[in-house]
Parts: structure tokens; sequence; C-alpha cells
């Protein structure tokens, strides 16, 4: 897939994805790189090692680190350099054929039924995500297979590439349209209107009457003329810049006029020069974007969230959007509000003294409203390095919150190893302390068990094994096939429920701390509660039934984290009347708030 950064803000739209969509994007292109073509992975390539930087792996390196290594800087590079996120979408793009070709067909119908044919060139790009996502509500309704994001990304991403094919075209229009202006400029019938017909005339008037030896004669009508060619291109893309301008302002307010509503801004009201013309175009042009993208930054973070840790964490996010979107909603008013400034007639000039018609008033009036333009610029100025400088602190914020998590993820990964190596080691002192005493580990009645494949395989021989001491009786949201890569461990954590800590229930085992008990039987984790808000909400995780009688899962062991093969959890519960445990879970991890 060629996709042109310079025509669209592909980091902008990645930036308004949310965070696990982004996480999920980003993990299928570094895991699809060798699927796809040359061209696609090498630009993903040069785009990490160029661009995004990787503790431990520099330069041309950087490619080759672990995927877990690379997710979270290459997701975070992808928000605000448009070469990163470029490449991300190009080999998500060629490795989601499938999904792809639904989806383009979906456009074509939603296309015809809008009647987008023939007007996709003229989409602004709030209208273009506007479109997208109702296309992708059409993708769901026929495929409910198909994730909502996936959906959402392919049809913003299909109706670019729709606009890609088309430019060829524009050139060529637009080719043809400077082609017929320039030949009516060689004949000399272009029509002027009575205002520019006297300004050229008086040009033309001065000119002649330079002497025909005048030294400033051929070099400064050379210069004119070049002026003059450089003048009328600029003008062209203003008029062009202008119209467009127009278009944006009213899509913009027709798509999000419940959102100005809320925050009691009537776009009637602040922004009555909605058509033009305008002084500064190009910054009107900006300001837009700033509105557009901060208004999708307020959309993902508007709604309560779900949980009580949801919304403590997405309040503050949503109060800082609140204060950058109101802020550059009242640059937009400041910028907006600047016409153009009609050319003063030289002869009108009169070095500040009054002329007939003049009255001191008019001219105090005059001088007022200029002041007033002028203060209103100092305002729109300060407002935008205001906005700068907390988008600035606020980026600042976030990579240093990352790298938290990314610390403290490799802390646990760390922790985790440390573990496992007290767990060998315990085990090594146990064999020692069996050969001194000369006796077995484990009694003749039970035999020995063998070396596990896989977390079925455990399962099946520990059931029944402890018939007094362990029942196994899993819920619908356990998983006997898990792929663990530690079974054996497994069997361990399982045998010191069914004695040590049995035992210890029973009274006839005194075990001082859980945590190291389980942590030198097989490195292992233990967690004695869970939160009663979770299991309440997710009761299927958090409970199970043996025998008609229904137990809550609060205690749970386990290891691992980040979701890999080396991750598990098993919930259980102590039956005090009949003194045995019940497990109720296995799997990977039981559901929460943040899962």
């Amino acid at each position: 897939m060629t996709m042109s950064s310079d025509r669209r803000d592909y980091a902008g739209y990645f930036a308004t994805m949310d965070r696990q969509a982004t996480l999920d994007v980003v993990r299928w292109a570094l895991q699809r790189r060798p699927d796809v073509s040359d061209g696609c992975r090498d630009n993903l390539n040069e785009a990490i090692s160029t661009r995004v930087p990787i503790n431990g792996f520099r330069g041309e390196k950087a490619p080759d680190a672990p995927v877990e290594v690379l997710i979270i800087p290459v997701s975070n590079a992808a928000r605000t350099d448009g070469f990163v996120a470029n490449a991300i979408f190009g080999v998500w793009w060629e490795s989601q054929g499938e999904l792809r070709d639904i989806v383009s067909d979906a456009l074509i119908q939603y296309a015809d039924e809008h009647e987008l044919a023939d007007e996709q060139t003229k989409l602004t790009p709030d209208e273009m995500k506007r479109h997208s996502e109702a296309a992708a509500s059409v993708v769901l309704e026929n495929h409910p297979e198909v994730k909502r994001d996936d959906a959402r990304l392919m049809a913003f991403l299909v109706f670019n590439q729709a606009d890609i094919h088309r430019h060829e075209q524009e050139l060529e229009e637009a080719l043809t349209e400077q082609a017929i202006v320039d030949e009516a400029m060689g004949d000399g019938e272009l029509q002027l209107s009575p205002e520019g017909a006297e300004l050229f005339d008086s040009i033309l008037k001065q000119l002649e009457g330079l002497p025909a030896d005048a030294p400033d004669w051929d070099a400064p009508l050379i210069r004119l003329m070049r002026l003059m060619d450089e003048l009328r291109a600029r003008k062209l893309m203003e008029r062009d810049t202008a119209a467009t301008i127009g278009e944006r302002v009213d899509a913009m307010i027709d798509a999000h006029i419940d959102i100005f509503t809320y925050f009691e801004w009537d776009p009637g009201e602040r922004l009555p020069n909605r058509s033009g013309p305008w002084k500064d175009v190009v910054a009107l042009g900006d300001c837009l974007d700033e509105v557009d993208s901060l208004i999708s930054e307020y959309i993902a973070v508007r709604e309560q969230g779900k949980t009580y840790s949801e919304e403590v964490e997405r309040s503050p996010q949503r109060m800082k959007v609140q204060e950058n979107l109101l802020a550059a909603l009242e640059n937009l008013e400041h910028i907006a509000d600047v016409p153009v400034q009609a050319n003063p007639d030289p002869g009108d000039q009169n070095d500040g003294n009054l002329t007939e018609g003049d009255t001191p008033s008019q001219t105090n009036e005059s001088a007022e409203s200029l002041e007033t333009v002028e203060e209103h610029r100092r305002d729109a100025e300060n407002a935008k390095a205001n906005l700068q400088e907390t988008q600035i602190k606020l980026a600042e914020t976030e990579q240093s919150r990352e790298s938290v998590i990314h610390e403290r993820d490799s802390l646990r990964v760390e922790n985790d190893g440390l573990r496992a190596t007290l767990f060998e080691r315990s085990a090594e002192v146990k064999s020692l302390r069996e050969a001194v005493r000369g006796s077995p580990a484990v009694d003749n009645a039970d035999a020995a068990p063998p070396d596990f494949v896989d977390v079925a395989a455990v399962l099946d021989f520990v059931d029944g094994r402890w018939p007094e001491g362990l029942r196994v009786v899993l819920n619908s949201s356990s998983d006997r096939k898990l792929i663990f890569d530690r079974p054996n461990q497994l069997y361990a954590a399982l045998e010191w429920l069914a004695t040590t800590y049995r035992s210890s229930k029973m009274g006839d085992l005194s075990v001082p701390d859980f945590k190291v008990s389980l942590a030198e039987a097989c490195g292992w984790d233990y967690v004695p509660r869970q939160s009663e808000v979770t299991m309440g909400k997710y009761r299927s995780d958090y409970e199970t039934t043996d025998n008609g009688i229904k137990f809550r899962l609060e205690p749970h062991i386990g290891r691992g984290v980040g979701g890999g093969s080396d991750q598990i959890r098993v919930a259980f519960a102590w039956d005090a009347e009949r003194q045995l445990v019940v497990v109720g879970y296995v799997g990977r991890h039981q559901t929460t708030g943040q899962s």
C-alpha cells in the first residue's frame, strides 16, 4: 500500500484511536512483517531504526528487538510521527486482505446510497472520519465477527486510498485549467472588475510616462512581471484554500453541534464570519485542525468510566482535554474574526488631516478598530503559544508514564525469574535433605508424578489424587487447554494447596506466611483476596459450583504478566465443612475492569 503522508494526517488519526486499539494494531503489524511485500516491510523497519529509540537496541538492530519490547515505543511514536504511523498502517493494510475486501464492498454500497461516488475528493478530514465510522457500522451489521476498531480503521484507509487514486486526475484537471487561463492572458481577453481595471490602468500610465532611455526601465519591468506572476499564484491558492476552509467550518459545526451546545459555545454568535474573507487563511486552517483533533480526543473521554477505577483515570484526562478545547475555540474566534483589510487609496492619504466629509469621531473609530484587531491578534498568538506549551507537557507526562509502566513490567518479569530460581534451589535443598535422611520424597502409596506436557495433563492427573484434600471443579470461564510453558509448576502449586495450605487451614501445620511458603514450593505468588466490586460484576469468573454448593473464588495463586505463555492464574475456595480446597478457575487471568 502506498500512502501519502503529506496529504493525510495519519499520526493524527492514530492519536484518536483507543489506547488498546493502537497497541493491537502495532502488535499485528510487527508480527506480520514477514508476510508482506519487501517494500512494505522495509518501510516499517526503516521507521523503527531511524525514528523510534529502543532501549538496548540501536540503529539497524532496533527492528530485530522482541515484539513486546517494540510495541509501546512504536505506538507512542506513531501518535506524533506521520512516517511511523504511515508504515504501521501500510503493513496492517497489506496483511488484512480479507477484511479489506469486506470493507471495500461495504464502502461501495455506502457511497452509492449516500451519493458520494463523485464527491470524495471534496470531503474534509472531519467528513472523511464521519463517513468512515458510518461505513464501519454497515460492515458490522453484515459481519458481526469483525472488531469495530478494525472495521473503522480499514474504512478510513480505504477512503484515503480511493482519494490517492484520484490524485493524478486532479492534477490533470488543474493543469488544464491553468492552460486555459494562460491562453486567455496571452490574448489579453481577461475581464477585469472596474476597480481592477482602474488599478492596472494607473500602473500602465506610470510606466508609459518613463522615457525610453530611463536606467530603471527593463530590469524593474521584468521584476514586476515576475512578482505579478507570484502574486497571482498566491492569490489563487488563498482563494481555493478559503473556499475549503468555509466548507470545513460548516462541516465541523454540523457534525459536532451537540458538543458546542454542551460548552455553551454558539457558532452563530462566536463565528459570525464563517464564509470569509479572512486575513490569515493558513493560520485559520491550522486552528481548525487543532479544534478537530481536540474534539476527537474529547469524544474518546467524555463518557463516564464503567468502573470507579476507570473513571478515576479518565476524569483528569477529560478535564485537561476540555481546557485545551475551550482555549482552541477561543483562538478560533479571534482568527476567524479578523477580516481582510482593504488597501487604502494612495490619493486618500492626508498625513492625519481631515478631508471633506470626514469627522473626528469617524477617524477615532477607525483607529480604535485597528487597535482592537491588533489586540485580538496578540490574544490569539498568546492562546496558541499556551496551547502548544500544554500539549508539550502532556506529551512529556504520557512518555514518563509509559516509561514507568515499562519499568514496572520489566521488574515483574525479573521477579518471576527470581521466584523460579528460588523454586529450583528449594527443590535441590529438599532432595539433599531426603538423601541425608535416607527416605524417599513420596510415600510408596502415591506414585511419583510424571513430566507433564500441558495443563490438561496436570488436571487429569490430579483428578482424585487427593480425594480428601482437593477438588477440581472448573467454571465456564476456565481454560483446560491453556498454553502454559511450565506445567510441572502447576502440579507443584496444586500439591501445595492439597497438603501445606489444607494442613494450615485445619490447624495441623503452622505456616506463618503463605506467600513465602508457596514461593519455596513452586515459585508462584499468593493473593488472599479479590476486589468485591470485580467479583460481583464478573460472577462467572469468580464463582463455581460443587454438588449444588456455590463457592466464591476469592484467593488465587499464579505467576507471569502480559498475557504470554508464562502467565497463569488458579482461583480456589476453602470448604470448611468438608475440610478441603475447591479449585474453580484455571486460566490466563480472571476478568477485571482493566481487562
